[in-house]
C-alpha cells in the first residue's frame, strides 16, 4: 500500500466495498476542488484489520452500502479510544476542512 498512499499523515481516508468506489472517487474530486487536505480512498470486499472499526460496519452486515471517512484513528492519534481521548487532543481546524469538503460534495451531489 505504500506505493499509493502517502507516507505522511496529512490525508484523510475513504473506506468503502467495492461497489461503493464510484462515490469514493467522488468525494475525492470534490475535496480536491473545495479545500487543501487530499482524500485518499481504497475499497475491497476483504477483510483487513482497522476498517472495521466504525458504524459502517453494522451496515454493511446488513447488505446496505456505506463508507468510513477517517483521519486514520490509531495510526494518528495515540490518545484513540483511551481515556486520554479527550475534546483538547483533537484539531478542530482540521475537521472543520474535513466538514467543508463533505458539504461541499454532498451540495453537489447529482
Amino acid at each position: 500500500m505504500s506505493l499509493k498512499y502517502p507516507s505522511k499523515g496529512n490525508f484523510i481516508a475513504g473506506i468503502g466495498k467495492s461497489k461503493e468506489e464510484k462515490i469514493l472517487e467522488e468525494i475525492a474530486a470534490s475535496f480536491e476542488k473545495e479545500n487543501n487536505i487530499t482524500f485518499e480512498y481504497f475499497s475491497t470486499d476483504i477483510s483487513i484489520p482497522g476498517i472495521d472499526f466504525s458504524d459502517h460496519l453494522n451496515y454493511w452486515k446488513f447488505g446496505f452500502n456505506a463508507i468510513m471517512i477517517t483521519d486514520t484513528a490509531f495510526l494518528r492519534n495515540k490518545n484513540y479510544h483511551k481515556r486520554s481521548d479527550t475534546i483538547d487532543t483533537l484539531q478542530f481546524e482540521k475537521i472543520k476542512f474535513v466538514i467543508e469538503g463533505l458539504v461541499f460534495f454532498l451540495i453537489n451531489l447529482e
